[in-house]
This record gives C-alpha cells, structure tokens and sequence, in this order.
C-alpha cells in the first residue's frame, strides 16, 4: 500500500473532529458484595531426608485429608490439587550450614469451596486435625462475581455520560455519541479471611465485605 495512502488512513479519524468539539470525561463506580462462597487452599508439606518415604507419609496424610472433606459440607466436584513440590534443601544454605538439614521438602497443596461460611473455622480445625499442616488461603468470593463485574463497569459508563451531559450543558452544547472508550482499570479485590491464630476452636474468620471497583475513559463529540 503507497505510504501516504496509509499515512491518511492512520491520521483521517484524528482529523475528523477538532479539539473544541470533543469532551473527555471519566466514569468511577464501585459496590460490595455480601460474600456467599470461600475458597480455602490447604495441605501437607513433610521433611525427610528419603523421597520415597516422603511420598508415603505426604500421600497418606493427604487422602485423610481428603477423606475428611469428603464428608464435610463442601462442593466436592471443588476439590483439587493447586500445588505438588519435591524440593531439595540442599540448596537451602540457612539449612545445611545452621541446623545440618540437607534433605527434602514435599509439599501437596489442595483446594476446595464451599457455600457454609459459618462452617469455615471449624473446617480449617477439621482439615489441621486430619493430617494438613498448612493453609495458604482463604479467599471470600460471590456466586455473581461476573455478573456483577459486567454490571459495575455499565455503572461506571453512565457515570461518565451523567458528567459529560452536565458539562456540555453548562457549555451551551449538546451531548453527541461517544467517539472513543476505554477501561483505566477494573479492580476486583476480595477481602480474605483474618484472625484464627491459637485460640480455641473453631478457629475465627472475619469475611468483611467483596469490593469491586472499575473507571472508564470517554470521548464524547459535542454538537
């Protein structure tokens, strides 16, 4: 294609509107959410100076794991491996050269989740007393998260048109179509658990409340 031909193409819609008969707004929204589902990451991580055993211990302590979720209240079809390391600490100076430990470190991470949030800390105590030793995570999620992300970025737009309409009217101008949108961000934070630490069963989890935040930037043509 000839150089210029292109050239024009590229700069033709920049061309098309000067900088008097545009208006560029931003629009911010945000809501929260109830959670009504958590997502826990739990497992088993041994230490042994032999593979072999190492595989022996993680695996039946981890089946009993398993074996306790099974027959707790949680999605079941949920349930799934997230993590699966054999390491060496040989590699690990603190540890050879400190305590004199060279050997392995196994560590079989699960996940699950589960809709009985008063249930949660007695879980995390159920899962500790059937073999796990390790909780990487408690995570507060909704059943409508996407829907709701849909629905916090249409929010967002009309907040930017809503400002956009009040400015072109307080310049004796009339709103016209948008010419160009984009999305700054769309922030999705979920709030994870905190507390439990040595007090008495069940262990405490605080879910707080699922934040979710998007702003958009639009071109609007002025008429």
């Amino acid at each position: 294609m000839n150089r210029f031909l292109l050239l024009c193409l590229i700069l033709f819609p920049l061309l098309l509107f000067a900088e008097d008969d545009i208006i560029i707004v931003s629009g911010v929204s945000d809501i929260r959410l109830e959670p009504d589902i958590v997502y826990i990451r739990v497992g088993v991580e041994t230490y042994g100076t032999n593979p072999i055993d190492l595989f022996r211990e993680n695996s039946e302590r981890t089946q009993r794991l398993i074996e306790y979720l099974k027959k707790q209240k949680v999605i079941t079809t949920s349930i799934k491996t997230v993590d699966y390391t054999l390491y060496s600490e040989r590699d690990n100076y603190y540890a050879t050269t400190t305590t004199g430990y060279g050997g392995y470190t196994l560590r079989n991470v699960i996940e699950f989740r589960t809709d009985k949030l008063e249930d949660i800390g007695k879980l995390l105590d159920g899962c500790i007393n059937s073999g796990g030793n390790i909780v990487q995570g408690v995570e507060y999620s909704h059943f409508e998260y996407r829907q709701k992300q849909l629905e916090v970025l249409a929010s967002a737009v009309e907040n930017a048109r809503l400002k956009a309409d009040y400015i072109a009217k307080s310049s004796n101008r009339v709103l016209g179509k948008i010419h160009k949108i984009e999305e700054d961000y769309a922030w999705y934070p979920s709030f994870a658990a905190e507390g439990g630490g040595e007090s008495a069963p069940p262990t405490p989890t605080i879910p707080g409340l699922l934040k979710l935040e998007a702003s958009v930037r639009i071109t609007f043509i002025l008429e």
